[in-house]
């Protein structure tokens, strides 16, 4: 019992570690390292966080106000149909942050390094890297929990008590989940590795095209269905909530115990970053941007998932709706331009000496976002559609280059996540006040954070 408690003291040691070098990576930055600038962003991320919560809060309150005036037996219904809806929302949001998290975060060769000529057991230093994904994933879990949570505090049948086991279901739901696709993976990494001779890479690249497909099939297909037959049920609210909450604790049990019985937890590995495609860039000046941002490992997931998403639509509800799909989607395909900052770090300082001047720079980087927007503006143009999707991807093209240029993906455990999840909300944002197509509103937008760029890429080159 004390060996184990031992083992897993040094598990949380090795955590710690690796959260305090991510930690350096943040505040290692040159934007960073001035205090204003620290207090500054915080301040900004916590007014807007706050801003989209109050505003998740006042429409939750109208739903609760027009739901009081149906009788008991429709409002209980509807109730576990919400509470099952919340589940089901809870597992594709678990999974999909697991497949987000596991194929973006690196630990850096300082951290593996470390790691490795420390005197830690394999066990302590995959369950550490275990702990350490699992509690940047659930970073990102509270924050879309914290929003849509408080629409059970506006049901007035819905007891205190039993608030309190939803959230506890809700976080038993994340862990079990979590586990249960960190065995997943790790069980497919070594089958595949021992038997059929594929490269760990190229194993997870299929699970997290599998996974993400299964969240889509999950969410379009049956998540409704589920949620209609639950809700029909004839059950009390605090009896099914009882049910699910036990059904997750010993799925999560079970989980636990299988894991670290048998050492199932996917290893760090290197991770290639990007491929070896190479494509023309005569007389479009791109030579020296466009091959860090398409090459990317991002960059060719994105494309395969928005390939396979425009296909599927297409068959489904013909080319029109297909298109408007691939338009709409081509916004996760510019998030490929947050590498480019980290491809080009130890090359960008002599950019002057080869004579590749700052406008070049910013044009370059131009170019290649009207090229990875080309798509939703000839759509657009074609079906005599919104420009919308358009304006979107060359705003989203440009957050991801200047978030790339705060936090460089290889200089933090956690750069990468920063870089994603600043570059996410920011869409989320733009889309908040782009979203009435207008066309002066939207290009004003795009010159000024054209204009932050050339900063940031003006300050970079000065370090």
């Amino acid at each position: 019992m004390l060996r184990n408690f031992k083992k897993l003291k040094n598990s949380f040691d090795l955590v710690s570690f690796y959260y305090n070098d991510a930690l350096k990576g943040f505040l290692n930055r040159p934007f960073f390292k001035k205090k204003r600038n620290q207090f500054l962003v915080a301040i900004i991320g916590f007014v807007l966080y706050f801003w989209y919560f109050l505003s998740n809060v006042r429409e939750i309150g109208r739903l609760g106000e027009g739901a009081r005036g149906l009788d008991l037996e429709t409002f209980t219904e509807l109730t576990r149909i919400t509470i099952m809806s919340y589940v089901n929302m809870c597992i594709i949001l678990s999974v999909a942050l697991f497949v987000f998290v596991n194929s973006i975060i690196t630990l850096t060769k300082s951290s593996v390094y470390i790691t490795n000529i420390l005197p830690y057991s394999r066990r302590e230093i995959l369950v550490a890297q275990k702990l350490f994904k699992m509690g940047v994933a659930l970073v990102g879990y509270e924050s879309i929990l914290l929003l849509v949570f408080p629409l059970f505090g506006q049901l007035p049948i819905i007891k205190v008590s039993d608030q309190l086991m939803l959230l506890l279901l809700f976080h038993s739901i994340f862990v079990a989940i979590f586990s249960i696709m960190d065995a997943l993976y790790a069980i497919f990494a070594k089958v595949a590795t021992k038997f059929a001779k594929f490269s760990v890479t190229s194993v997870l690249f299929v699970l997290d095209i599998f996974f993400t497909l299964f969240c889509a099939t999950y969410l379009v297909y049956f998540k409704i269905g589920i949620d209609t037959y639950v809700g029909r049920i004839s059950i009390a609210l605090t009896d099914l909530i009882v049910i699910m909450l036990l059904i997750a604790l010993i799925i999560l049990i079970i989980v636990m115990f299988l894991s670290y019985k048998f050492t199932l937890n996917i290893q760090e590995y290197k991770k290639l970053s990007y491929g070896l495609i190479r494509l023309p860039m005569i007389k479009l000046n791109l030579s020296t941007t466009f091959p860090a941002i398409y090459r990317h490992k991002s960059f060719i997931h994105s494309l395969t998932l928005i390939t396979i998403f425009s296909l599927i639509t297409t068959y489904q509800l013909g080319l029109r709706s297909g298109l408007e799909t691939l338009a709409n989607l081509n916004s996760l395909l510019v998030f490929s331009a947050i590498s480019y900052a980290d491809a080009t770090a130890r090359i960008r300082k002599y950019y002057d000496f080869y004579r590749v001047s700052l406008i070049e720079e910013v044009i370059s980087l131009v170019l290649g976002g009207i090229i990875l927007s080309a798509a939703p503006l000839v759509i657009a143009v074609y079906l005599k559609g919104s420009m919308l999707p358009f304006f979107m991807s060359m705003a989203i093209y440009l957050c991801a280059l200047i978030a790339g240029l705060l936090f460089p993906t290889t200089q933090g455990n956690l750069n990468e996540t920063a870089s994603t999840t600043t570059t996410v909300f920011l869409s989320i944002v733009l889309y908040l006040v782009l979203r009435n197509d207008n066309v002066y509103l939207s290009s004003a937008i795009l010159v000024v954070l054209l204009l932050i760029l050339s900063v940031f890429l003006a300050k970079e080159r000065r370090y």
